[in-house]
């Protein structure tokens, strides 16, 4: 027999040793789940845009009767809307090519009440960061985005925003979860 420093030892070179046994086919199960997700193992699909943009942040499949795309959120990406900085942007990008377009949602820039309080702020947003598609049916999210229902103070709501699209990409719908603009509007009327 050992000493009882040398006993305590060895039974935790057993238990770690039966902690190990159990841990490799958990690990080759998770490295096995993920290499599933390749989808053509022998031809690849590689997708960019623009430098700084974190574009691929939020990745989804899109499909209608002729083809198959994938939707590619960039929620730093800059867009043509005016005044806005980073709002960031959702790319169309077809599967067997390797260029992408900017899907246009929001063409907008911020909504301003009387030219001097910015009711509604799109810079820095992270429109992109989710982006989902079931059929004809496209959402993508801008988790950011801000706006106010007072005066032109240092505070604002995060609210967040997401447009819609139902008939495969060709309308776009916003809404807000808390109200709508029109609420915000009646309450900038009152407030004024």
């Amino acid at each position: 027999m050992g000493s009882a420093p040398a006993r305590a030892a060895a039974r935790a070179r057993r238990r770690c040793c039966g902690c190990v046994r159990m841990l490799v086919p958990v690990l080759a199960t998770l490295i096995h789940l993920c290499a599933a997700f390749n989808l053509d193992p022998e031809t690849r699909a590689v997708f960019s845009g623009p430098r700084g943009s974190y574009f691929g942040y939020s990745v989804e499949f899109f499909s209608n009767s002729s083809s198959i795309s994938v939707l590619i959120g960039a929620p730093k990406a800059n867009t043509s809307q005016p005044n806005i900085t980073e709002g960031g942007a959702v790319f169309l990008c077809p599967w067997r090519q390797s260029n992408c377009s900017i899907i246009n949602f929001d063409e907008q820039g911020r909504l301003s009440k009387k030219n001097w309080i910015n009711i509604e702020f799109k810079s820095h947003q992270w429109f992109g960061a989710t982006v989902r598609s079931h059929g004809n049916n496209t959402l993508a999210c801008a988790p950011r985005y801000y706006w106010r229902t007072e005066r032109d103070l240092p505070f604002a709501d995060v609210t967040g925003t997401c447009f819609l699209s139902v008939d495969g990409l060709k309308t776009f719908v916003e809404f807000l979860k808390s109200c709508s603009r029109m609420q915000a509007w009646h309450v900038l009327e009152r407030s004024s």
